[in-house]
C-alpha cells in the first residue's frame, strides 16, 4: 500500500506514473550522495533491474519514507523487502503495456508452469492413481 501510495497509483491496475527517462536514468550518479528521487517525486524505474543503481537508491527513498511512519520495523527487512517487490512491479508494469494476445499468451504460459509444478509435487503413487494404474 505504502509503494502505491509513493508511485501515485490507485491499486494494482492502474497505469505506471513518473517514470523516469532512460537519459535520466543514465546520468544518475550514485557517488554523489544524493537520492534519484524523493518520496514527493517517487521515481521507480520497472526497466531497469531490481538492483541498479537506481532502483537501489530508489529503495532507500521506499525504506526511509515507510520507517517514518512504520518506526518498528528494520531497516534492512523494509529494503530487501521492496528489492524482492520490485521484480513483481517489472512483470506487472510489462503486463498492463502487452496487448490482448500477449497478456493470453503469458497466462498460457504461466498456466503450463503451474501444472507441471503441481505434477512433480505430486507424490507418485497418486501420480499411477491419477494415470489410471494400480498402485500394486
Amino acid at each position: 500500500m505504502h509503494g502505491l501510495a509513493l508511485m501515485k497509483r490507485k491499486d494494482n491496475n492502474a497505469p505506471f506514473a513518473n517514470i523516469p527517462s532512460r537519459e535520466t536514468v543514465e546520468r544518475f550518479d550514485p557517488t554523489s550522495g544524493r537520492p534519484c528521487c524523493t518520496a514527493e517525486h517517487f521515481q521507480f524505474d520497472p526497466l531497469s533491474f531490481p538492483r541498479s543503481p537506481w532502483n537501489l537508491s530508489v529503495a532507500d527513498v521506499f525504506t526511509t519514507s515507510f520507517l517514518s511512519r512504520n518506526p518498528a520495523h528494520s531497516e534492512k527487512d523494509v529494503r530487501d523487502a521492496w528489492i524482492r517487490h520490485t521484480e513483481h512491479l517489472r512483470t506487472r508494469y510489462k503486463e498492463l503495456g502487452a496487448t490482448i494476445d500477449e497478456r493470453g499468451a503469458t497466462r498460457e504460459v504461466r498456466r503450463r508452469r503451474e501444472r507441471k509444478r503441481n505434477v512433480s509435487h505430486t507424490p507418485p503413487i497418486a501420480r499411477s492413481y491419477s494415470q489410471g494404474r494400480s498402485a500394486i
